[in-house]
């Protein structure tokens, strides 16, 4: 067979493959019907509205996940789908956040000595979680990640904190935290939106330190990074530069 045939058999191949994964949205199950208004049950104060199926590899429909819209997070859409029978979305992070937020700024308290300290709290996976309703603290008790951005504004100091107090402050937090966490902090003197300064970024596991590192420089895509400590134990860590 010649190059241009292969070549023609080859196109022809792929092409039904690639329009045999597009199909047509299913209709909702019985089932699926269920989520929705066990949905409305357990989060009375929201309403759902189905968009269509989840889409999966090549534009094909994934028959046991469903998109749902939500009218108290409008700039959201969410995948619903069973993990061991049990109904599971990214959504009950986000009816969560708040809390979560409010929760960890309250850690943060006494750590550092900002005028301002905001908190984003980060789930880099989206990992969706079970969505039978539970309270706040349950659900940070059970699976908040300790992910965060931190802001720490500076209105009226003259001066930031000096890298060896925010090394000594951040190794002191992340202790806190039971050596698992990943932690972003941005120092600012205005308010979160304007420009940081500083930024320090630290990732902990199981009581060992991955990275610590320090990005300074005038303009974001300007700043490099600089390695504070990597691969330490935390104990360790805290002996050596905590003040």
């Amino acid at each position: 067979m010649n190059k241009r045939a292969v070549a023609a058999v080859s196109l022809v191949l792929v092409s039904s493959f690639l329009f045999s994964g597009c199909s047509k949205d299913p209709e909702l199950t019985n089932e699926q019907k269920k989520w929705i208004s066990q949905m409305e049950k357990w989060y009375p104060d929201d309403e759902f509205t189905y968009t269509h199926h989840g889409v999966g590899f090549l534009g094909s429909y994934q028959e046991n996940c469903i998109i749902l819209k939500s009218e108290n997070f409008p700039d959201f859409t969410f995948e619903f789908y069973e993990v061991d029978g049990e109904l599971c979305s990214y959504y009950v992070t986000e009816y969560h956040r708040e809390a979560l937020e409010e929760y960890y700024t309250d850690t943060l308290d006494g750590y550092f000595n900002a005028d301002d300290i905001e908190v984003k709290y980060k789930d880099h996976a989206y990992k969706a979680l079970p969505c039978k309703y539970m309270s706040d603290e349950e659900f940070i008790e059970k699976y908040a990640t300790n992910e965060l951005d931190v802001y720490l504004v500076y209105k009226k100091s003259p001066e930031l904190p000096s890298q060896d107090e925010m090394v000594s402050e951040i190794l002191k937090y992340a202790d806190s935290l039971g050596g698992n966490c990943e932690l972003q902090f941005f120092l600012c003197y205005s308010s979160k939106d304007s420009k940081s300064e500083q930024e320090y970024h630290i990732r902990c596991l199981n009581g060992k330190i991955n990275y610590f590192l320090v990005y300074e420089g005038d303009t974001k895509s300007d700043r490099a990074s600089t390695d504070i400590i990597r691969n330490m134990a935390l104990d360790e860590a805290l002996e050596e530069y905590a003040q």
